[in-house]
């Protein structure tokens, strides 16, 4: 099967009214997310999280403060795509898979979120 994926960030943290740990706050915000997206058709694939290093900003950056390491939140949904026939040149095209060491030393340039 082939898939077609959807990401989105949430919270790395949620803000619970009960201390005590004992509610479902944060299950219930991540229940509400996937069904969400079930009614448009999109299955819960994974949560994962992702260290970003974050530039400082102009001001920030002057006054000597240096990148920091923020946690984002990815939530994936996937459903599948509808293909009708694949092309005996896709199907035979030999793609190179970037593992995550090829992926660590790179500079990826993040849109603001």
């Amino acid at each position: 099967m082939i898939y077609q994926y959807k990401m989105t960030q949430i919270p790395n943290n949620f803000v619970v009214q009960d201390a005590s740990g004992s509610t479902s706050e944060a299950a219930d915000r991540l229940e509400k997310l996937a069904n969400d997206y079930a009614k448009q058709g999109w299955e819960f694939y994974r949560i994962d999280t992702v260290n970003v290093s974050v530039k400082p900003g102009c001001w920030g950056g002057l006054l000597g403060r240096r990148a920091e390491t923020a946690p984002y939140c990815i939530v994936t949904f996937r459903k599948e795509r509808k293909i009708a026939a694949l092309s005996k040149q896709a199907e035979g095209a030999n793609l190179p898979f970037p593992s995550v060491g090829d992926m660590a030393d790179e500079e990826i340039d993040w849109p603001d979120l």
